[in-house]
């Protein structure tokens, strides 16, 4: 190769590994964090009485005689079904103070109902600890002040530049790949061994800083990227699309209503479609109407998944309304879509893929 060309990759190896340094230090450390999100949250939680206070069994009761008290909260509200401590209870929701835009990293309103000893409905706003979504904002924004869109688009130019500095660093070795491979030469001279030992871990390394580059492009520039696809190839349709294929929008409320199946019976139907898929929690959409749905999330280690897997379900008869993201479900390029996300989050493999995204 000619060694002008290598080294000029030089100098573009330098400089963007120099100008996107910093940013990834922070956001790869965080990033690493974010793989125990969940028991940092539950680690960081007052104690409180958790959601095993009310049984699964008693949750219409519970449903019901919240939706009395609160009829506000027919609109959206969630059922969860784990049991520990960072959890308040049985029924959550968020509220947020009416025309009050949502700040970065806040956490709307938070509030709970629960059945007391004397079988008295207790209705409370909660205090969750920020301490996991923090780390998390941090993660994707590496500490940008400002609005949560301008950090994550901070970050999708970092992320070119990393690609960049990925594909030039090869370049620049591989005049030497083959000889200086495994050569990690010590001795007085550490800037050789330090650039050994660079070079040895970012060929093994490779195929993930790939992923890790090219994943991180889409994530914080893709509102560009769906704006210039609406103009160029949907003709502004890609709203009307997204919301089609998405069950996180829900069925709009017909005015009639009528009564929901009981959540055990929902769980009975999520079962006979995929009995591995482990579901987490239920969040239930236009309570008591005709065309009242409910969000099963849940994970199911066999699948490249999102960060969560999603089922959207009729709460009247149970048929389902939307399967995109549900494993066994999906066609192939949700699928595709799902494995791009999991291969970034690490949101599959359990705990054993996540311990492996760690280091």
């Amino acid at each position: 190769m000619n060694t002008d060309i290598v080294r000029i990759y030089k100098e573009v190896h330098t400089w963007t590994g120099i100008l996107a340094g910093l940013a990834l230090f922070i956001a790869f450390y965080a990033g690493a964090i974010t793989m125990f999100k969940e028991p940092l949250a539950r680690w960081a939680a007052a104690p409180g009485a958790g959601s095993a206070q009310v049984s699964l069994e008693r949750a219409p009761e519970l449903i019901a005689r919240t939706l009395e008290a609160r009829p506000d909260v027919a609109g959206q509200f969630t059922l969860v079904l784990q049991d520990h401590e960072a959890i308040p209870a049985r029924l959550v929701w968020f509220q947020r103070a009416e025309g009050a835009p949502r700040e970065r990293g806040e956490i709307p309103g938070v509030w709970s109902a629960s059945l007391d000893d004397e079988d008295r409905l207790q209705l409370r706003q909660e205090s969750p600890s920020m301490l996991a979504e923090l780390v998390d904002i941090l993660h994707r924004t590496a500490g940008v002040p400002g609005d949560m869109d301008i950090g994550m688009g901070f970050m999708g130019v970092v992320s070119m530049l990393y690609a960049v500095a990925l594909v030039s660093g090869v370049i620049v070795l591989l005049p030497t790949l083959v000889k200086d491979f495994f050569a990690v030469r010590l001795g007085r001279n550490l800037k050789r061994m330090w650039l050994d030992a660079h070079n040895v871990v970012g060929i093994v390394s490779l195929p993930f800083h790939l992923i890790m580059a090219l994943s991180g492009v889409v994530f914080g520039l893709h509102d560009l990227f769906y704006d210039t696809q609406d103009k160029v190839i949907y003709e502004e349709r890609l709203p009307e699309l997204f919301r089609a294929h998405s069950p996180f929008v829900p069925p709009a409320a017909s005015g009639d209503g009528a009564a929901m199946l009981e959540p055990e019976r929902l769980l009975a139907r999520v079962r006979e479609l995929n009995p591995a898929f482990e579901p987490t929690a239920m969040t239930y959409q236009n309570a008591g109407d005709a065309a009242a749905s409910v969000l099963v999330r849940g994970t199911e280690p066999g699948y490249l998944l999102r960060t969560q897997g999603y089922l959207l379900l009729g709460a009247v008869d149970g048929r389902v309304l939307n399967s995109y993201y549900f494993p066994g479900e999906r066609n192939s390029w949700t699928a595709l879509a799902s494995s791009f996300f999991s291969l970034h989050f690490g949101s599959y493999g359990g705990r054993a893929g996540r311990r492996g995204f760690f280091p």
